[in-house]
């Protein structure tokens, strides 16, 4: 007989360490973004309230975990709607579950059945390349929940060869070519190195990476200090956080943070920024190359270029997997009601901002 434990707390969430270990260990579907230190990091660090399921078989061990986040619309004032989600959205590039083999027939329908029992009006399912999510998906009839889906999301990878040379042939002349003159011309710049912190220097090139970042996307340093800035020192502590930049003598021009994946040998590339000042360099270019390079000279097996179809990963991509999304909502008028409100609010919120935005 199959019982769900509702986890909520610190406290709780540290006492699944090391069976959270194993289930990751043994599941093939398991991705970064599933492991240990990533969710520890990711839910210790979130503002919003989450918990985890846990699925055990009696008194035995659990054999499953699913975590989630719990929302709520406004963010202040009366909830008009409840939410739940797949935790780690926004900052998990990818969402899962972790179910021990053979067990997924039993799992997924009794996680299904428990979920329907908590309080929420949608439940919004992103980011996942687990054809177990889809399985739970299938469980919530049709006649009670809508379910709407959006399109896949693409996410380039690269599956690295033994040596940058060997990649090198992989690509096209063209690129080859340009990559080189490229890296020529950033190398022949006095004071040039690519360098990677060490222990002792990541919270100052944590620093800089966000400083970069929020100027590059013109967006709030001190959000992007509030969201990423612990997070990223805990995974970096943890080894499951790489910062490569580009440096100047000692001037860091471009910068990314990437995550680590030992088991898989992944090194995901996460965050990046660089100078406008030193875009006759191509450094964003040439860092992401740099990157590359770097995990194939340290053994990893595959480079992640995370969610986006965007020209350059696709250039750079051996192969592209693809990321879901789907939202599941309950058939109420109530429901219905405020979801449409809350299309009309949001829209009308994109337009003033185009026409508040100041001109160029």
């Amino acid at each position: 007989m199959l019982a769900i434990d509702r986890l909520t707390s610190v406290a709780q969430l540290e006492s699944l360490k090391s069976r959270w270990i194993e289930l990751h260990a043994e599941d093939e579907r398991a991705h970064f973004f599933t492991s240990w230190d990533w969710l520890h990091a990711c839910l210790t660090t979130e503002s919003n309230p989450w918990m985890v399921l846990a699925v055990r078989d009696g008194d035995g061990p659990y054999i499953a975990l699913l975590p989630l986040g719990d929302g709520r619309f406004p963010t202040f004032g009366p909830a008009l709607n409840r939410e739940l989600y797949l935790a780690g959205i926004p900052r998990a590039d990818f969402t899962g579950v972790l179910i021990a083999k053979g067990e997924e027939h039993r799992v997924i329908p009794a996680l299904a059945r428990y979920i329907e029992t908590l309080p929420w009006d949608n439940f919004t399912l992103n980011d996942w390349p687990d054809d177990r999510i889809a399985a739970l998906i299938a469980e919530f009839p049709e006649m009670k929940y809508r379910a709407k889906k959006a399109d896949p999301s693409p996410c380039p990878f690269i599956e690295l060869p033994a040596s940058w040379e060997a990649y090198l042939d992989t690509r096209t002349k063209h690129f080859r070519r340009t990559v080189r003159s490229k890296m020529r011309k950033l190398e022949a710049q006095p004071g040039f190195h690519f360098v990677v912190a060490t222990q002792e220097e990541s919270d100052a090139a944590i620093d800089r990476l966000l400083e970069l970042n929020a100027a590059r996307w013109n967006k709030s340093r001190r959000k992007r200090n509030r969201t990423f800035r612990e997070l990223f020192r805990r995974l970096h502590a943890s080894g499951n956080f790489i910062l490569g930049s580009i440096k100047i003598d000692d001037l860091t021009i471009a910068t990314q943070g990437s995550f680590v994946e030992p088991r898989t040998k992944t090194m995901l590339g996460y965050m990046m920024a660089y100078d406008a000042a030193y875009s006759d360099l191509s450094p964003g270019s040439m860092l992401v190359a740099l990157s590359i390079r770097y995990a194939i000279e340290n053994g990893f097996a595959c480079y992640d270029l995370s969610r986006g179809s965007e020209s350059y990963k696709q250039s750079l991509a051996s192969d592209t997997r693809y990321s879901n999304h789907v939202t599941l909502t309950r058939r109420t008028l109530r429901v219905a009601a405020v979801n449409a409100g809350r299309t009309s609010y949001f829209a009308a919120k994109a337009i003033a901002r185009n026409i508040l935005k100041p001109s160029a």
